[in-house]
């Protein structure tokens, strides 16, 4: 799902819209494998003359570690938005709940990436912000292509100052 353009004011143009990595589904999903693996595995090895109710409590066991461990991770990378516009960053996730955070453009002081040896070869990284006022330093992590989205936001940057000029 995109971006939902009604939250753009009236002007503002979207630069960016990205999901976070596909390395932070990594954890969840192999954690999802390994309790199914698991519970197949108790079920397969569990004696027939065992009681019925001890079957439903191991595929009830699984799919709460499921619940808890793995589907709030997969929905929150499903909702998370790192947009670039032509006049500010903004991070946004969440299905039912919300949170937003935007940094108009005017306020971004630095802007800076990391990546380890493994996320530049699949292309992830951190992406740090850092903003003039109550912002701060905001730490983004697992964005794609971070060396890009940190040109972006430096030529945005830029384009903004001089229609101001």
């Amino acid at each position: 799902m995109a971006f939902p353009r009604r939250l753009l004011t009236s002007g503002e143009e979207l630069v960016l819209d990205l999901r976070p990595h596909w390395i932070a589904l990594a954890l969840p999903v192999g954690a999802g494998v390994l309790i199914l693996t698991a519970m197949g595995v108790a079920l397969a090895v569990m004696p027939g003359s065992w009681p019925t109710f001890l079957r439903w409590a191991v595929v009830i066991a699984a799919i709460i570690l499921l619940l808890w461990l793995c589907i709030p991770r997969i929905v929150s990378w499903a909702t998370s938005h790192f947009v670039v516009t032509s006049d500010r960053v903004i991070h946004r996730s969440g299905w039912f709940a919300k949170q937003s955070m935007e940094i108009p453009l005017d306020n971004i002081n630095d802007v800076k990436f990391h990546q380890s040896v493994f996320e530049r070869m699949i292309g992830g990284g951190d992406l740090t912000l850092e903003s003039a006022g109550t912002f701060g330093q905001s730490t983004f992590g697992d964005v794609r292509r971070p060396e890009r989205v940190q040109k972006v936001i430096y030529e945005m940057t830029e384009a903004k100052k001089g229609r101001l000029t």
